[in-house]
């Protein structure tokens, strides 16, 4: 049995759940850890899940991201329990190589808010201020605007400052909110606030 902790954490995660993700590789690169590609249909890509049926373990492969195309690997397909968690803990570093060394986080900062009246919700813009790492994340200051209904607060646009939020979050509302009798209150916020 494996003593890595995201070996460990794996299993315990599908036996919880039934199933969980391990990794999605290319085809050269899943042919490098010796899985013959030669007996299936082209592909590009597959994503390896780790699957617990109430009594062992086995790995699904699921082929370009299609639900129609898969394939399952017992234990006893490649020489036992040990070799299957041997392969789970391969897939895991595989995985684990594609992410950044650093992830890196952001500071977020309320710097507009606009009542729409009293039960109409309101409208908040928030600064995002990524921290910059050497290997991870290096994207500028940006903005997001949300629609809060005093029950959520939804994301509907984004935008280097925060007036091309607004006029971001403008097309998405009209396009995918249920209220036509009312005004699109990003319009009303770039009107009355962002027109000067």
């Amino acid at each position: 049995m494996s003593t890595n902790p995201q070996v460990k954490e794996a299993l315990k995660q599908a036996q919880q759940f039934g199933e969980v993700f391990l990794a999605r590789m290319d085809k050269e690169e899943i042919e490098k850890t010796g899985f013959d590609s030669s007996v299936f249909s082209p592909f590009k890509f597959v994503e390896v899940y780790l699957l617990w049926d109430g009594e062992e373990f086995f790995l699904k492969y699921l082929f370009d991201g299609r639900e129609d195309q898969y394939y399952y690997e017992k234990a006893k397909h490649v020489g036992g329990h040990e070799n299957l968690i041997a392969i789970v803990e391969s897939y895991i570093q595989i995985a684990q190589k594609h992410l950044p060394e650093d992830i890196g986080s952001a500071m977020i900062k309320l710097v507009g808010a606009y009542p729409l009246g009293p039960n109409k919700g309101a409208i908040y813009i928030y600064q995002v201020m990524p921290h910059p790492v050497d290997f991870g994340m290096h994207i500028q200051t940006f903005y997001i605007c949300t629609f809060d209904d005093d029950n959520t607060e939804v994301p509907w646009g984004m935008g280097s400052t925060p007036r091309e939020a607004i006029e971001d979050a403008i097309p998405h509302w009209d396009r995918y909110a249920n209220d036509e009798d009312d005004e699109n209150p990003f319009k009303k916020v770039l009107k009355e606030v962002y027109s000067h």
